[in-house]
């Protein structure tokens, strides 16, 4: 195994391949020996370039850019890489999760000019990415039309991007489009994607990136940290947590305990509630902020004070809109009460998503429709926590196979505490 002094003399041997020499760094398992190692060294130029290689682009050109440190075929290894590289941008990573959250709430407040200040702000003062490209698409469709999209679209591709940056700019355009339905959009990735089947590790990794809901069973978790790598520092902790999550819901044992060192691990730097949750799907009991207002609204549904429900909701949707679990007990509570859906005054989009829901847990006429619709919603907004929440509600009508995979992926992405989701599920 290497250590600090023989990395350092290897380092400025001409004689010897330093990207090789890195890589053999990377398989290390030990990543306070990696840690010391590239602090010890983080003056050579070499070092400065491999700790900053894709993280931070500076438009959609440079995303995804140069290829990053080689393949270790261990899934602990790749995780420890990229650890130390969130630990290197931890400021950048806990304000980008701040405006992210920020403008996810925009988004569904209707409020598109303020998101479209706040995606701008994280493309100027943080970086280009993958995500940023996603949401540029859906904002534009939602805030302009389609016309706009498309015209996004034309932009983006004069530009010279990488390959894959360029599939990805074209299906979330078509992604974001409201006329182009969950199941149509399914079998054009599909046909998309049909040759790459035999190629299980990018096919995967393709329906990772474009469509995460639209494959069961993901497997190569090592190949799909590796690829996911060369990405921007945003998107690599977004496929970090959507990684963890899979492995956790899935009770992947192979690879548990190592998700579970690197969430603690992360927790000791990065503010995101995800963390929190996850851990404590694991078998923590970290108290999460939010618990408290679900907690009385779920009280008063069980008592049956629904006029109480009602009022407690819609206060605190305004204020926290991104709180699923506040949505459904208000459409059950509406439901209960023999009411027609009620609209929130000054949520939006927000009232789209309540009213599909109303239908769907009212299973009336629009019951249906209101699956379609759903559906839609989650596939436009899957980077969203309450896409995945809404996706385990649509399931049970489906009857899918795994319940309790479904569960803990919705559980995972509220932002409650675990034992009361679970109650409301």
């Amino acid at each position: 195994m290497i250590n600090t002094g023989t990395f350092k003399r290897l380092l400025y041997d001409k004689r010897i391949n330093k990207y090789d020499l890195v890589k053999e760094l990377k398989e290390s398992s030990d990543i306070e020996l990696i840690n010391k190692v590239l602090r010890q060294n983080r003056s050579h130029p070499l070092i400065k370039n491999i700790l900053s290689i894709n993280s931070l682009p500076k438009s959609y050109e440079e995303i995804s850019l140069r290829k990053s440190i080689g393949f270790t075929h261990s899934f602990e290894s790749e995780i420890n890489w990229q650890l130390i590289h969130f630990e290197k941008h931890a400021d950048l990573i806990n304000d980008f999760i701040g405006l992210k959250t920020d403008f996810d709430k925009l988004m569904l407040l209707g409020k598109y000019q303020e998101a479209e200040e706040i995606l701008n702000t994280i493309e100027k003062d943080i970086c280009y990415s993958n995500w940023s490209l996603e949401n540029k698409f859906l904002l534009k469709e939602h805030k302009d039309g389609v016309k706009e999209n498309w015209g996004i679209l034309s932009e983006i591709n004069k530009m010279n991007l990488q390959p894959m940056t360029a599939i990805l700019a074209d299906n979330f355009s078509k992604r974001a489009e409201k006329k182009i339905s969950y199941f149509r959009f399914k079998n054009l990735l599909d046909n998309q994607l049909e040759e790459l089947v035999d190629f299980k590790y990018f096919y995967e990794y393709m329906c990772f990136r474009i469509h995460m809901f639209g494959y069961k069973g993901y497997e190569n978790f090592t190949h799909l940290q590796y690829l996911e790598s060369q990405a921007s520092i945003a998107d690599r902790y977004l496929a970090y947590l959507n990684i963890a999550n899979e492995i956790i819901s899935q009770q992947n044992t192979e690879n548990l305990s190592v998700i579970e060192r690197s969430l603690n691990y992360l927790n000791s730097f990065i503010n995101d509630s995800s963390l929190n949750q996850a851990l404590n799907h694991m078998g923590e009991s970290i108290e999460l902020e939010d618990s408290k207002t679900a907690n009385q609204a779920f009280t008063m549904y069980i008592k049956g004070d629904y006029q109480e429900v009602l009022t407690h909701c819609r206060y605190n949707i305004i204020h926290n809109p991104a709180l699923y679990e506040l949505w459904e007990i208000y459409v059950k509570a509406l439901i209960e009460s023999k009411s027609d859906f009620i609209e929130i005054e000054g949520i939006g989009f927000l009232n789209d998503i309540l009213k599909n829901l109303y239908s769907f847990f009212d299973k009336g006429p629009n019951f249906q429709n209101s699956i379609q619709q759903l559906l839609k919603i989650i596939l436009s907004f899957s980077s969203t926590k309450w896409s995945k929440q809404i996706y385990n509600t649509v399931y049970s009508h489906y009857n899918w196979s795994n319940p309790l995979y479904y569960n803990s992926i919705s559980s995972i992405n509220s932002i409650i505490n675990s034992t009361l989701t679970d109650l409301l599920l």
